[in-house]
């Protein structure tokens, strides 16, 4: 999904556009970003909806053909647009109505005017977003009874998955009003006062959240600079005076925040805006035709959404670090400040062969530390590992596929607790939980056992020739939502069989995801040693091991355990909507 962004620079001093060949460049300072992440599909089921939309790519006026102007869209940088002026309105890709606030018109009143009136849209640019993520709203009365349902449904089905709300408007300055029209419209973002949201009678459920996102902040998928990367334009069949409705954004210098979606419900069709009933988009990859999705939010639609109207609940990341001795600690500085953060660190790769865990302190809003810990018995120095962390705000989550996550924090020492999830999973989570305080100087491994949909047990464990008393620290947790589907191969969390053993194990599904940003750990108590696990990626398979200490005896076979996991395809921010 393409996303509006609220801090847009002032306006730079060179521009060139290109004929009606699909292509605008301009080469202003700063960026567009579309904002979206790789996330597996999730099904929803919202019922049917009470219209169905024939063409291929909405319309505010069907049929009608206006003035072509140009001006200048005022993104995170001006960019040059065309534009249709139909019945005193700025059309822009067929459904978008620009206000005064967003397009800066390029008429003979020229550049000089042109810097004065963005001046003043710059100015009040940061509080185009809708305050608290909350849309007040009317439905008008002239609604249709299909077209005031499918309203409803849309508002209740963004709700449902994003942290966007839509109330009854009371008295409230700044408002949706979903009103009757010719076809399907929307401002786009917030523009001050009463802003329409047309909906003809044939528009339709998808439609009507299609036109909903534009109200959020979102523009049309297809024009996004590496369009044609994943798409074939074929302006051939386009209608003759329809073809700006494709130009693309091609900044000189720039960033996308997404992968290309061609499930974005803020997608055309492939037959949109045809004159001879040829398509006019087609699959860069087989020049075959799609089907445009009005069935349901993306999941990068979510995403953008949350990117827009949520804070991040969280990040991951990958350190490679070498330890000289026990008292060093590795800092690491949060992307994003937290108010609750709960860390996890774990587990290590396996480059050295001494025994060793991964110890936390210090954690804070904006940053903590590590180190890698060997067990007390060894000198502490150890050579270069490669670990992941997990960052997450303390909370009730559900990621933008779907997945569950809660994360939490508890008091616990050397004895057995149980542990209740605040609500229960739908199936036994994937846990993961460390020690994020130095409470007690000795090494120790956080273990599990009776992992269940409700909660699990946990204690804190020394090395074996120690008494096996240890202080109370403060444990983080997270617990994740299994996958029990095939999904995608971006992001998977799932639990082993009671297989894992002192030998390498190999976790084909997590092996679906290349080269992964990888936290596990041990979710049983079947062997009582002192154990932690241990990690590689051996010919593109993901493997793990448990791992016994020698404190006490050099032996270090294990008995069979079951290991959970969460492999990420890259690091970065997570959004989410919150739950509780």
């Amino acid at each position: 999904m393409r996303q509006t962004n609220t801090a847009w620079p002032a306006r730079g001093t060179n521009e060139t556009t290109s004929g009606r060949g699909g292509t605008r460049h301009w080469a202003w300072r700063g960026w567009v970003a579309a904002l979206g992440l790789l996330a597996s599909a999730c099904a929803l089921d919202m019922g049917e909806p009470a219209g169905a939309f024939v063409a291929d790519s909405e319309m505010a006026f069907p049929g009608q053909t206006g003035v072509l102007e140009e001006g200048l869209l005022l993104l995170d940088e001006p960019v040059p647009i065309a534009y249709e002026v139909v019945q005193g309105l700025r059309i822009f890709e067929g459904d978008i109505v620009l206000d005064d606030g967003i397009v800066l018109p390029l008429d003979n009143g020229g550049e000089q005017t042109g810097q004065v009136q963005q001046a003043l849209a710059v100015q009040a640019a940061s509080q185009r977003r809708w305050p608290n993520a909350t849309v007040p709203y009317v439905l008008g009365p002239t609604l249709t009874s299909d077209a005031r349902k499918d309203a409803k449904h849309a508002m209740a089905h963004i709700a449902s998955l994003t942290n966007v709300r839509f109330v009854a408007r009371a008295n409230q300055t700044d408002y949706v009003k979903w009103v009757d029209g010719t076809g399907c419209s929307s401002y786009v973002v917030r523009i001050g006062g009463a802003q329409a949201i047309t909906l003809s009678k044939d528009c339709g459920f998808g439609s009507a959240v299609h036109e909903a996102l534009h109200a959020l902040g979102a523009f049309h998928e297809h024009v996004r600079p590496d369009r044609d990367s994943h798409v074939t334009v074929h302006f051939d069949n386009i209608e003759n005076d329809k073809k700006h409705n494709f130009d693309k954004y091609v900044p000189s210098s720039g960033i996308e925040l997404t992968n290309y979606d061609f499930g974005s419900i803020m997608h055309y069709g492939s037959y949109a805006f045809s004159k001879n009933g040829q398509p006019t988009i087609l699959l860069a990859s087989n020049g075959e035709t799609f089907e445009r999705n009005r069935s349901s939010l993306s999941p990068r639609d979510i995403i953008g959404l949350l990117k827009l109207y949520s804070d991040p609940i969280g990040e991951v990341g990958r350190r490679k670090v070498e330890q000289a001795g026990s008292s060093q600690w590795h800092t690491v500085s949060l992307k994003h400040n937290y108010q609750k953060p709960v860390v996890v660190v774990q587990p290590p790769t396996r480059a050295g062969g001494d025994p060793l865990t991964i110890r936390i302190r210090n954690v804070t809003s904006s940053s903590f530390q590590f180190q890698l810990d060997e067990w007390d018995y060894l000198d502490g120095a150890h050579v270069k590992e490669t670990v992941h962390y997990l960052v997450m705000e303390a909370g009730r989550f559900r990621l933008p596929d779907g997945t569950l996550v809660e994360a939490g924090w508890t008091k616990r020492n050397h004895t057995w607790k149980r542990v209740s999830l605040n609500a229960a999973f739908p199936k036994t989570p994937t846990v993961l939980a460390q020690s994020m305080t130095r409470v007690g100087g000795d090494s120790v491994v956080t273990r599990l056992r009776n992992v269940s949909a409700t909660g699990f047990g946990l204690r804190l464990q020394e090395q074996e020739a120690s008494t096996g008393w240890h202080p109370t620290e403060t444990v983080g947790y997270i617990a994740f939502q299994r996958h029990e589907d095939a999904g995608d191969d971006k992001f998977r969390v799932n639990r082993s069989a009671n297989a894992v053993t002192h030998a390498w194990h190999t976790l084909n599904d997590a092996s679906r995801v290349d080269n992964p940003y990888f936290l596990a750990q041990i979710q049983t108590f079947d062997g009582g040693d002192p154990a932690g696990l241990r990690y590689r990626v051996s010919s593109g398979k993901v493997q793990v091991m448990v791992e016994e200490e020698q404190s006490a005896d050099s032996e270090t076979a294990h008995t069979s355990e079951v290991v959970g996991w969460v492999a990420f395809a890259s690091s970065g921010i997570l959004h989410a909507r919150r739950l509780d």
